[in-house]
């Protein structure tokens, strides 16, 4: 099992909780709970998913596309989904964190122990954010990600996304990455 720890202080989950992601593969039911609440919320409530053709997708690993699941005191607190090789550097196409967790930190860390635990060879960090969730791009603009494109059409018709990448940390001398 992958677990990657973020060290940038605390989520008000509870004062000494870590947050971490977790690569173990997701039951069934667990990527159908998962989707019952991402159809839920923005983006995909707006875009209409499909529950079940969501679960399929975050329920399914390959060697290209895998599921972490954001981890806060050991419970499940949101999900990425990554795709990798893509363009020097992994493609985030799903990032969440479930309601009555956002406001607490626990995205922006989970996206720091992506990064830092990411292999050296990582050029870039990509993802893409639909034009109308505005507060989610101004999120991913204060991790440190740029709007490189504009990708009209990309989940359908009238559905434009932004395309982000942030360059990915080096290492610094002392082997902490910057």
């Amino acid at each position: 099992m992958l677990a990657m720890t973020a060290c940038l202080g605390k989520a008000r989950v509870n004062k000494d909780a870590e947050v971490t992601l977790d690569a173990s593969a997701l039951s069934p039911r667990e990527a159908e709970d998962i989707a019952a609440i991402l159809v839920s919320i923005e983006p995909w409530s707006r875009m209409d998913y499909n529950k079940q053709d969501l679960a399929k997708r975050i329920g399914t690993a390959s060697d290209t596309d895998r599921s972490l699941s954001i981890l806060a005191r050991g419970r499940r607190v949101g999900l990425m989904r990554i795709r990798e090789p893509w363009l020097l550097g992994p493609l985030i196409s799903i990032f969440a964190v479930f309601p009555e967790y956002q406001g607490q930190g626990i995205g922006r860390r989970a996206l720091v122990a992506f990064e830092h635990n990411g292999p050296e060879d990582w050029r870039n960090i990509w993802l893409t954010v639909s034009t109308f969730n505005q507060s989610a791009l101004a999120f991913y603009r204060r991790c440190g990600f740029a709007q490189v494109g504009l990708l009209e059409g990309l989940v359908g018709d009238g559905w434009d996304e932004i395309l982000m990448r942030k360059l990915h940390a080096i290492r610094c001398q002392n082997g902490d990455r910057t």
